[in-house]
């Protein structure tokens, strides 16, 4: 009768193969998890940072001052600041153990999205714009937009 002397172990092996696999998988997924919550929080820093130095713009304070306040309660780094009157382009980064996510964000009011009253040619930040201000706006207007009536429904009757 044969034996099987040869094949004693090899569970051992595969169980341990599996393991090695299951814990790679796992730390892929957990520097995934960190890169997408840092790319989260660098841009809600990024665009709080901006909407303040938007705010602080023409106050006569300065406005990069108050996007690094801001950036720096969000437990973020600001890496770019620029504004052109009252619109303001800010980057915060949040680092990583394989690197910082960045992010850019851009704030100013709703009715002059590009930041000069110069409706056509290049502004500050190199946006190029048209010499349609219509055709560019970035407001958040309401739509003239009438409201349907719902859909006509059949009443459910019971059966009993």
């Amino acid at each position: 009768m044969p034996t099987r002397t040869r094949d004693r172990g090899s569970a051992t092996i595969c169980a341990a193969l599996l393991a090695g696999l299951l814990t790679a998988l796992a730390g892929a997924v957990l520097a995934l998890g960190a890169a997408i919550l840092a790319r989260h929080r660098a841009g809600a820093a990024a665009d709080l940072a901006a909407l303040s130095a938007a705010v602080h713009a023409e106050t006569g304070q300065p406005p990069c001052d108050w996007a690094r306040r801001v950036a720096a309660a969000e437990r973020a780094r600001l890496v770019r600041c620029a504004c052109d009157g009252p619109v303001c382009l800010v980057g915060a980064a949040v680092g990583t153990p394989w690197g910082a996510a960045t992010v850019t964000s851009r704030a100013g009011p709703a009715d002059d999205p590009v930041g000069t009253d110069d409706p056509v040619g290049t502004s500050a930040f190199g946006i190029e714009r048209s010499s349609r201000p219509e055709a560019d706006s970035m407001s958040l207007r309401a739509a003239n937009i009438t409201p349907r009536p719902p859909p006509h429904r059949t009443p459910i009757v019971p059966l009993c």
